[in-house]
């Protein structure tokens, strides 16, 4: 799904209501609307709520897909986390500097995934050290 469907899919039945009103990260700018604000149509445990802005908490974090890019990560080695086809789920993979394939352990298993069959990644960030 991309992420303009996913945006359609969270405002569902009232989409077109508010479809020419939304912007590309989902939000509503209640000042532009007057009365059309998501609180009619939303319980407000439902909206997340930004100055004026309003949107449906089930797309929090679109704007950067929740830090996720699309395909798979660069082959300059470090480690990832990916999303690939099969298991659904994050995976926690080393990728060495010059091989096509990324190297996990899954429940004692080796495994091996090739950059067809990553859909997803996120590159895991070494902490910078503390300052005190």
């Amino acid at each position: 799904m991309i992420k303009q469907e996913k945006i359609q899919d969270a405002y569902g039945i009232h989409w077109e209501f508010y479809k020419d009103k939304v912007d590309e990260n989902g939000w509503v700018d209640c000042r532009k609307i007057g009365h059309g604000n998501l609180i009619a149509q939303f319980d407000t445990k439902d909206i997340q709520f930004q100055k004026h802005k309003q949107r449906p908490k089930s797309i929090q974090g679109i704007n950067d897909n929740n830090g996720w890019a699309l395909g798979a990560p660069p082959k300059d080695g470090g480690e990832f986390w990916i999303i690939e086809a099969y298991f659904k789920e994050p995976i926690h993979v080393c990728n060495v500097e010059y091989y096509d394939e990324y190297f996990a352990t899954i429940d004692g298993i080796d495994f091996q995934f090739s950059q067809r069959e990553i859909t997803h990644y996120q590159p895991i960030k070494k902490p910078l050290k503390p300052i005190y």
